[in-house]
């Protein structure tokens, strides 16, 4: 959806604002990282691992675009992001599940997109 974004006078308005509608139960629970305890939702994610069981039984379509119903993580199919980057879009990045972490927003790594 486009958006503006307002801060106090200056008003940003190429912008868009994205809701996803997919919600898929997909850390695997044993080979993810977790500060705290499943039970109630009440951890950090340190390492994502997603099971592959669940995904394969969610169609492409539903799982191209979707978020984590156990934490707000986006994610996307490797495909949409190659659409993404072809678009020259600013102010996205991307990391594969494999080498997320809690910190690898900080971590500077410009080949992390040559194995996709």
């Amino acid at each position: 959806y486009q958006t503006n974004i307002v801060n106090g006078d200056k008003i940003w308005s190429e912008h868009y604002y994205m809701h996803i509608w997919n919600h898929h139960q997909a850390i695997h629970k044993k080979r993810s990282e977790i500060s705290g305890t499943y039970v109630g939702g009440r951890f950090t994610l340190l390492k994502l691992s997603l099971d592959e069981k669940v995904l394969d039984q969610v169609p492409l379509e539903k799982r191209l675009v979707f978020t984590l119903e156990e934490k707000p993580v986006f994610l996307f199919h490797e495909s949409v992001v190659a659409a993404l980057r072809a678009a020259d879009l600013s102010g996205l990045d991307f990391r594969r599940v494999d080498s997320w972490s809690i910190g690898s927003a900080f971590e500077d790594d410009d080949d992390i997109y040559d194995d996709l």
